[in-house]
């Protein structure tokens, strides 16, 4: 009575949904204490009907709900689920693709966004057991990061394992990108924006998976909020995809978001869309704004602002053995300029 569901669901193996085992069990005996998960992890007395039993054997029944979105956008249309009905809160759910939009506070079991989807709150709020936000990720580029719930734990589906502080760079922005974070133990807080690079060896694709545990009423949708005279990385706020129109923010109020390549932040002068699980950078106040914020690969995480008319505040002078000399006439210096904004540029000269 037991089925293999197809590949990309949480848990291996399941109970099949004709299975006598389903609510068949008693959730209570005088010699004996029922764990409160099954082998897999699912939570107990999750049955396919009134969920007030468990089920006999290693492995409790769960019912997994697919979003299709076929006949509109509301979270609880049974038609836009496989199978056709509305799922009920100990059923897990996987959104591949699209963006359900709740109707009312809602709860579930496990919750799995895969790359590309999202859930669009409103002024409800979710509860689940889990989240699971999936990105697909190169291992050549940085990308912003953020999520409007603590992540525990960082994935990677390919090798089936989670990731520690010595295999990734993870960096966190206040007004210049601090030291990077490691330890074997990775947690994001909600709402706080991040980068993240992996190494060039990475696989490519790759899903990465980033989880959080034990959600309670996640938070309906707020809005963007602006830190005086500071550039501050933040989460979208959401977990749909954010549009935003510059021309709609007030006077002083800037927005950054990293482009495709990964390599700088670009001021946004129309409208964008801040995807679900992105950081951008957000600006309020002061007069000496950035039209970018740019990544220095000199440094393994040197992201700087690059302000306008960028003043050189000191020259060094090396000769062609890289040793730093004194000028003098008549010789070739590779030459060192440091910018207000701390970036560097490098150039050969002849001194006559």
């Amino acid at each position: 009575e037991l089925t293999i569901p197809a590949s990309g669901l949480p848990y291996l193996p399941i109970v099949s949904a004709s299975s006598p085992l389903i609510d068949a069990g008693i959730n209570s005996h005088t010699d004996l204490i029922i764990p409160s998960k099954d082998i897999a992890g699912t939570t107990r007395a999750n049955g396919n009907y009134s969920g007030d039993y468990v089920d006999i054997g290693a492995y409790e029944y769960a019912q997994y709900y697919t979003w299709t979105g076929d006949t509109d956008t509301d979270w609880a249309t049974a038609a836009n689920w496989i199978p056709a009905q509305t799922p009920a809160t100990y059923n897990d759910v996987v959104i591949s693709a699209g963006t359900p939009v709740l109707s009312a506070a809602t709860s579930a079991g496990n919750v799995t966004i895969q790359p590309g989807a999202g859930i669009e709150l409103g002024e409800y709020t979710l509860s689940a057991a889990s989240i699971k936000a999936q990105k697909t990720v190169n291992g050549k580029k940085w990308y912003s990061i953020g999520f409007p719930f603590e992540v525990t734990s960082i994935h990677s589906e390919f090798y089936d394992a989670d990731l520690v502080g010595n295999n990734f760079w993870l960096r966190t922005w206040d007004n210049g990108f601090g030291d990077r974070i490691t330890g074997d133990n990775i947690s994001l807080d909600a709402g706080e924006g991040y980068i993240i690079k992996f190494p060039a060896t990475f696989e490519y694709p790759s899903n990465i998976s980033y989880i959080s545990s034990n959600i309670t009423d996640l938070a309906k949708n707020e809005e963007l909020t602006f830190t005086e005279n500071a550039y501050v990385l933040q989460a979208n706020p959401s977990l749909a995809a954010l549009e935003l129109d510059a021309n709609q923010l007030e006077t002083g109020q800037f927005v950054y978001q990293l482009n495709s390549a990964g390599t700088e932040y670009t001021l946004i002068t129309g409208t964008a869309t801040i995807d679900p699980f992105e950081s951008f950078i957000t600006y309020k106040g002061g007069s000496s704004l950035a039209p970018k914020i740019v990544v220095d690969t000199d440094v393994i995480t040197g992201i700087v602002p690059a302000v306008k008319n960028d003043e050189v505040i000191a020259t060094e002078y090396y000769n062609l053995q890289g040793v730093r000399v004194p000028l003098q006439s008549g010789n070739i210096y590779i030459v060192k300029q440091i910018h207000q904004s701390g970036k560097t540029s490098v150039s050969k000269v002849i001194v006559r």
